[in-house]
């Protein structure tokens, strides 16, 4: 039996002479029927059609050989040959659009009015600026003089302005000879009653921390408070934080709750895990007494790691 190939091929070959098409999508069974409709007979075992009447219009037609296989060099030339003619349209055609383009865009520019000049706004008098008087400079004691005076790092500064911002003092006031006091405890070894609310690994999870919640570590000197934050990732107490400490370190119900909060000083249940940085940190001074309201102040821990 012919298959469906090798009746296609003598169609092909019978169109040479004669006029048979094929539609699209033809199966083995219609192309049959068409070769039959046609005026044509198939012998499937000579693989020829024959004429139902011998007519010079309608001659025998054997089973032309198949083509021969393309080797891949023909393939890769033909494809090359495909290629190069495609990049060939493409680039005639962009050629083309590109010249319509241009052409598009100077007529459009030609038939534009050009925009007239704006008027040139007359110079403006310079205003005359009022000369101030003369500000008298201020006298810079000498150190270790009578006249130093004493400033405490916090309230009013030498000048009448009122911070609490210490690095200012570094750098304008203690060149001019102005001395902070307080700097030490009146009293060697005078202590306060610390606990600490600060972020601890878990065991096993060198990832994940949770909080160690308000933990007692006893009562602490201003070295020792100093070590503890310092083995925390955080600076001494200094400034307002160390004159409150200074003020109030040996009284009976002062304390410190030194608190590193995790997270952004998120409020989380104990043993919940998150993760760090924690660059935040505060101390609280509090006093605590049967019967009356707590009072104190808090103060922030400057981050040093």
């Amino acid at each position: 039996m012919l298959t469906l190939n090798e009746l296609r091929r003598m169609v092909k070959k019978h169109n040479q002479l004669m006029d048979i098409i094929i539609p699209p999508k033809t199966n083995r069974d219609g192309l049959i029927k068409l070769i039959e409709k046609n005026g044509f007979t198939i012998d499937h075992d000579k693989k020829k059609i024959i004429p139902k009447i011998q007519m010079k219009r309608k001659p025998t037609v054997p089973l032309p050989p198949a083509p021969p296989k393309k080797t891949e060099a023909e393939k890769k030339m033909a494809k090359q040959k495909r290629m190069e003619r495609e990049s060939k349209r493409d680039k005639v055609g962009y050629d083309k659009e590109l010249k319509k383009r241009v052409e598009a865009v100077k007529k459009a520019r030609a038939s534009k009015p050009k925009p007239k000049p704006a008027p040139t706004p007359a110079p403006k008098p310079k205003p005359v600026k009022k000369k101030s008087p003369a500000k008298k400079p201020e006298p810079k004691p000498k150190p270790g003089s009578k006249g130093v005076k004493v400033w405490t790092g916090s309230g009013t500064l030498p000048d009448g302005t009122t911070t609490k911002n210490d690095v200012l003092f570094e750098s304008r006031w203690r060149p001019l000879g102005w001395k902070i006091t307080n700097l030490k405890p009146s009293k060697t070894g005078d202590t306060m009653e610390v606990t600490a609310s600060v972020p601890e690994t878990i065991p096993g999870k060198s990832g994940q921390y949770q909080i160690d919640m308000n933990r007692i570590i006893g009562k602490k000197n201003i070295t020792q408070i100093n070590q503890y934050l310092k083995s925390k990732g955080f600076g001494d107490l200094s400034g307002t934080a160390l004159t409150f400490f200074n003020k109030h370190v040996g009284k009976k119900g002062w304390g410190a709750l030194i608190k590193i909060p995790l997270e952004g000083g998120q409020t989380v249940k104990r043993k919940k895990t998150l993760q760090p940085p924690f660059k935040d940190g505060f101390i609280n001074f509090t006093l605590r007494e049967k019967g009356k309201p707590k009072e104190g102040s808090q103060f922030n821990l400057k981050y040093i790691k």
